[in-house]
């Protein structure tokens, strides 16, 4: 597996112990950037208590026919997935993803995104524990940047920024956050290629986004929760349920076989997908399906 080399010569940063603690569990050989929250992903409490779980696309991997995980999400979240998609002509991005939240951020997962590259740019913030759209959340309002390979923004989130233009190459990433009934629940997530930045329509256009986003995200979630008709929705089954459900379970796996808490393991197991250039949910999947065993068995 390739392994991360720091780019873009992006200043360096003292780490917080947080970070050091995210840094000291990426595995020898790869060289780390810093600033990274150690922001463990546990399971959002509100969407697991949906029980059957939520169809979503997949993210950056290639797995299902993505025929049909258009149809599963049409199905789960019609309206969400719509507005989503109507950011991109509305806002004039290339890109959009709606992400929902708990507990200051450290709790998030992906309901849906227009395409690949937006669902890669919030697996790379739910990996490294940092970018815009986490910080939109926590303070509760919008954050824009044109150029994420600007000094402040490289500065702001360097690891973020270093694998959005190596990796992904983009550099517009805008992001609001979506309230429903007066509390936070996720952030509308845009991007853009090119490093323009939003005109003021478009930033207002955004915002109204939003503010529809809120109430049909809410009222979807809680459509599909309280559905007692297990016909009316697609089975949570395959490829094509909520998003990250293989990442909470892995790390629930790899907590028993390392004998540590599932704080750590969701930690090691983030660094090691961010050491290895690999998408965690591809690789959390890959641990489910071995029933709790890495690939190179690998459990020190």
């Amino acid at each position: 597996m390739p392994r991360r080399q720091i780019g873009h010569g992006l200043a360096p940063h003292r780490p917080s112990p947080e970070h050091s603690a995210f840094f000291s569990a990426i595995p020898t050989g790869a060289v780390s950037k810093t600033h990274v929250w150690d922001s463990f992903n546990r399971g959002i409490t509100y969407a697991f208590s949906i029980g059957k779980g939520l169809l979503v696309q997949d993210q950056w991997g290639q797995d299902g026919d993505p025929a049909q995980r258009a149809v599963a999400a049409d199905a789960c979240l019609p309206v969400t997935k719509s507005l989503t998609a109507l950011c991109v002509d509305d806002v004039g991005v290339d890109g959009a993803a709606v992400a929902i939240m708990t507990d200051a951020a450290r709790s998030r997962d992906l309901l849906c995104a227009t395409d690949s590259v937006a669902a890669r740019i919030d697996e790379l913030q739910f990996t490294i524990g940092e970018g815009p759209c986490m910080d939109a959340f926590v303070g509760g309002e919008s954050i824009t940047t044109s150029d994420v390979g600007e000094q402040t923004a490289a500065a702001r989130w360097p690891a973020f920024s270093s694998e959005l233009l190596d990796e992904v190459g983009v550099r517009g990433i805008f992001a609001y956050p979506i309230f429903a009934g007066g509390a936070q629940l996720g952030v509308l997530e845009l991007y853009r290629r090119q490093n323009t930045a939003l005109t003021s329509s478009q930033n207002t256009a955004a915002h109204v986004l939003t503010i529809r986003l809120g109430a049909v995200v809410l009222s979807e979630l809680e459509t599909y929760r309280w559905s007692l008709d297990p016909t009316q929705y697609p089975r949570w089954e395959g490829s094509y349920r909520f998003a990250r459900a293989d990442v909470h379970a892995a790390v629930g796996m790899l907590s028993v076989r390392w004998k540590t808490s599932p704080a750590d393991a969701g930690l090691r197991l983030r660094a090691r997908a961010y050491a290895e250039s690999r998408s965690i949910s591809s690789m959390a999947r890959d641990i489910v399906h071995r029933h709790g065993q890495l690939a190179d068995e690998d459990a020190s």
